[in-house]
């Protein structure tokens, strides 16, 4: 499975003295290739070890009161990517269609 790194643009509004900014940041993210989950020895979390074929990541530790509301919007973010990826997908045959 090949990894590649997506550039993230998050925009953000910011409110100074009143006045309202919007930010603009960028962030890479890397697509893992497969991951193990496991819960430590005490019970405390759960651990998230994501692998990659470009290089090491390190671990997450999700305490167990956070990981249903980690599960949640899992939920909820896959499917606004899945409805954004129809989109993305419907616009771009749409354009390459009328050239």
């Amino acid at each position: 499975m090949r990894t590649f790194t997506l550039a993230l643009t998050l925009f953000a509004l910011v409110i100074q003295g009143g006045v309202a900014f919007a930010q603009q940041k960028q962030k890479e993210a890397t697509i893992v290739s497969g991951m193990s989950i496991e819960i430590d020895l005490k019970g405390k979390a759960v651990i998230i070890a994501p692998r990659s074929e470009s290089r090491v990541l390190e671990p997450l530790a999700v305490p167990i009161s956070g990981a249903k509301l980690l599960v949640d919007t899992l939920v909820v973010m896959i499917a606004e990517a899945e409805a954004a990826a129809a989109w993305y997908s419907r616009t771009n045959n749409k354009c390459s269609a009328d050239l």
